[in-house]
């Protein structure tokens, strides 16, 4: 794609739960841990092996013994998504869902790391849609000032932390654990 000559239509969508497409050959139950086979982009039922990207809980029971089928997924929290063109020269492909893309031009993403800023984690490809891209707060964004014990940003908050670490796969980690905060009652 090229940049952007004129304004352009965004599609902007909140997942709380969605249909992914299941790996052939399995058989997802209603209530089981639902995971991201990070080298096919496919949803299947979670068991001990690497590359597996635990997302939420299965809503349904399928079975796609025969053939790949659609099943919705509880991921347990809202996920909110852009849809951006992907790149034809070095396409984000379903491989890379739970992994990063990065910014080929201000409507495109891409699979090229090198020279490129982080756009954010893939959730799905498609053919016609293009990338399904969740921007992530915090990553790729450093806060010198912190670490060398400088102060808070300008707007009286904490300035961002380090981003978390990439695992191997090339998913995203959290270091911290995310607890709610919950006000007081007087």
């Amino acid at each position: 794609m090229t940049a952007l000559i004129m304004e352009r239509a965004s599609r902007i969508e909140r997942w709380t739960h969605h249909p992914f497409p299941l790996a052939a050959g399995t058989k997802a139950y209603k209530g089981g841990l639902a995971a991201i086979d990070t080298a096919t982009g496919k949803v299947k039922p979670g068991v001990a092996a690497a590359g597996l990207i635990y997302i939420g809980k299965f809503d349904e029971t399928i079975d796609a013994s025969a053939a790949e089928q659609q099943v919705s997924v509880d991921l347990g929290m809202e996920i909110e998504v852009v849809w951006w063109n992907n790149d034809t020269g070095a396409p984000v492909t379903a491989a890379m869902v739970g992994g990063p893309c990065y910014v080929l031009d201000d409507q495109t993403v891409t699979s090229l790391s090198t020279s490129r800023s982080l756009a954010g984690r893939v959730w799905l490809v498609d053919a016609i849609y293009g990338v399904a891209v969740q921007k992530v707060p915090g990553l790729g964004i450093s806060a010198p000032a912190l670490a060398e014990g400088g102060e808070a940003d300008a707007e009286g908050g904490e300035a961002d932390s380090e981003p978390p670490p990439a695992s191997p796969s090339g998913s995203f980690k959290s270091s911290t654990p995310q607890t709610p905060s919950h006000g007081s009652r007087k």
